[in-house]
């Protein structure tokens, strides 16, 4: 009985240490379309991982079904380190400092801001009109 306490506890507690590890704190914060396109985002701390190193998602559905995901997972610089893009049903993943992929994740990342501004703007313009 006592082996079996003791697994309770560890896994009780294993759930109390992770309970954490997921946060949607981002100022970026996003689920909405943005004119064709569905938009989100969000703001993961990975699985037991480093609560100061979140990973940024920015998923963008188009109209067509293609859907492309940023990936920033080195915390609040922003700059992608995974791209992929589904098209027709195939995934093909980018990843900077290559030849063939860095024009790609070039492109993507002035898109990735250019939606962050836009979110940013959305949801400052929001808040405005709520206070009125």
């Amino acid at each position: 009985m006592g082996k079996k306490l003791a697994k309770i506890a560890l896994f009780a507690g294993l759930a109390l240490a992770t309970a954490g590890c997921y946060t949607e704190n981002s100022k970026y914060d996003f689920s909405g379309r943005m004119g064709k396109d569905s938009v989100t985002f969000t703001n993961k701390i990975p699985f037991l991982g480093d609560n100061s190193n979140p990973e940024n998602y920015l998923t963008v559905r188009k109209l067509n079904g293609d859907v492309i995901i940023y990936k920033n997972k080195k915390g609040d610089n922003l700059k992608l380190n995974e791209l992929d893009i589904t098209k027709d049903g195939k995934v093909t993943r980018y990843y900077p400092g290559n030849d063939v992929d860095q024009p790609v994740i070039d492109s993507a990342q002035t898109k990735f801001y250019d939606y962050l501004k836009k979110i940013k703007e959305k949801k400052i313009k929001q808040g405005l009109e709520a206070l009125r």
